[in-house]
């Protein structure tokens, strides 16, 4: 962890020596922007994107692929190169350029952004025990490096056993670093126990979903078994009773002719 730290703190010290810092770098904290440039750097990285064969999809109307007309195909390309441009502007951390040629998509990247965030106490209760770690939306230092010197001096990438925080480890940090005191971290603690023993339960009880949802079936057919019956005895009282009303009628009718 202290190496990849170290090495990491190097790259961007040499970032700074090479005046890729703002000029409203103050003291130690130095900050840095990314701009989507339109310029290729020499050293980036260039990826060839080849174009779409042409299928059903390409065609937005029925009339457009029956006729063959190829000027949609232009307009298709002009679209995947706007979202292109878009997704390459919008992608943090790496600085791109968009360009065409010939009818080809063509990617560069030159530089890569990095950031530091701080150390704040999570909600997520996978951790096997003690508190769990998250980071802060802001960041308080951030560097641009070209892509080659990155590469050439990042380290190896760490294994689970090296990523892997043991308890006492994260309880320093939240004291240290996000100044938080035993009593506030025990009780952030006690609630992620409680999301842990509720998962746990959950996990546990998931043999006899099956189970319980043909019960619920059961209980619901027996309700609307129940329920019918209920309708049908209604529905012949109600049938009685029209039928009561109109012998009355009529016995009372015959009287009056009678009469």
């Amino acid at each position: 962890m202290s190496l990849y730290k170290d090495k990491l703190s190097d790259m961007i010290q040499d970032a700074q020596c090479h005046g890729k810092a703002d000029d409203n770098s103050i003291g130690e904290t130095c900050s840095f922007s990314s701009i989507l440039s339109g310029d290729m750097n020499d050293s980036g990285i260039k990826m060839e994107i080849t174009d779409i064969p042409l299928n059903i999809m390409s065609a937005r109307t029925l009339e457009q692929s029956l006729k063959g007309d190829s000027s949609y195909l232009e307009a298709a390309r002009r679209r995947r190169m706007d979202r292109s441009v878009s997704q390459s502007s919008e992608t943090p951390g790496v600085e791109a350029a968009v360009s065409v040629s010939s009818g080809n998509l063509s990617v560069s990247f030159s530089a890569v952004e990095i950031r530091e965030y701080e150390i704040q106490i999570g909600d997520n209760p996978s951790v096997s025990s003690g508190p769990p770690l998250t980071i802060a939306w802001d960041y308080f230092n951030e560097a641009k490096i070209d892509i080659d010197v990155y590469e050439a001096n990042c380290p190896d990438t760490r294994n689970r056993n090296q990523i892997l925080l043991p308890y006492k480890e994260r309880w320093r940090r939240l004291a240290e670093q996000a100044k938080l005191t035993d009593d506030e971290i025990f009780e952030e603690t006690k609630k992620v126990n409680v999301a842990r023993r509720l998962r746990a339960e959950t996990i546990s009880n998931l043999d006899g979903a099956q189970w319980e949802e043909r019960m619920e079936k059961i209980q619901r057919w027996m309700r609307n078994l129940f329920r019918k019956k209920l309708k049908l005895s209604e529905k012949k009282m109600i049938r009685a009773t029209i039928e009561m009303d109109r012998r009355e009628r009529e016995r009372r009718l015959a009287v009056d002719l009678r009469q």
